[in-house]
């Protein structure tokens, strides 16, 4: 039994399987990154600066990219194991020389790979479409928001994992992840709990409005995250098939 931390070929693999849903989320979230820039209702000049800010959080960082980024998650997180299920191909992978850890580890790395790769372009193109028509945009506040963004999604896309590891329907396992989603981002929309939800931080949690820099979600959401991956990894371990 081969055990090492990522598997090259298996890595290659996943990336290639999954290039299609890459690339369909990457231009889906790029298009309307660059409509939320072109339809922002002003020239350009340096006096709207301050409303073009606060119209790309409002529509864009704590508006869409939330909401989509976490759809974009759960479509990269659900086929990652019940798919193999699934499919019956499974068996060809735990009769490989390479180990269960070695597998879990290399395709949830892919899979995040992809997930990141998606967001960090929309960023660049949200940007990118600022400079070229005119518009300055703070990128320093912008980017501290694409982190928290960040974190958030990699907490509902482990959320996906387990549910992926638990079932062999990757529908299932999305419309379950789905599901939790909307209940955290139900939370979000009350004042007395919108502390509860990680969407209202993944939005900024008015930080683009003067409120301090929410620090805390950052390492939260690491330590919900990491515990959802062992907890995945450990029914991986112990899957019967």
């Amino acid at each position: 039994m081969v055990t090492e931390r990522i598997n090259p070929h298996l890595l290659s693999k996943e990336l290639l399987e999954n290039r299609s849903k890459y690339l369909l989320c990457t231009l889906v979230l790029g298009l309307l990154a660059i409509a939320s820039v072109i339809f922002f209702p002003g020239n350009g000049s340096h006096v709207l600066t301050v409303s073009f800010n606060h119209y790309i959080w409002s529509h864009w960082s704590a508006g869409l990219l939330p909401q989509l980024g976490a759809a974009v998650a759960i479509v990269m997180g659900m086929g990652s194991f019940s798919l193999e299920r699934a499919r019956g191909t499974i068996l060809f992978l735990f009769n490989t020389p390479l180990s269960r850890d070695t597998i879990f580890r290399t395709k949830t790395v892919a899979a995040l790979l992809l997930l990141c790769c998606t967001l960090i372009a929309s960023a660049f193109l949200v940007i990118l479409s600022s400079r070229l028509l005119g518009y300055h945009i703070a990128s320093g506040p912008f980017m501290a928001v694409i982190m928290l963004t960040l974190m958030g999604l990699i907490f509902v896309f482990q959320l996906t994992v387990l549910f992926s590891v638990l079932t062999t329907d990757p529908v299932k396992a999305g419309t379950i992840s789905a599901f939790c989603c909307f209940i955290l981002y139900g939370f979000g929309l009350f004042n007395e709990t919108h502390f509860i939800s990680p969407f209202y931080y993944m939005g900024g949690a008015d930080y683009l409005h003067g409120a301090s820099y929410p620090w805390i979600f950052l390492p939260v959401m690491l330590l919900l995250s990491i515990a959802l991956y062992i907890l995945a990894q450990h029914f991986w371990r112990n899957l019967e098939v």
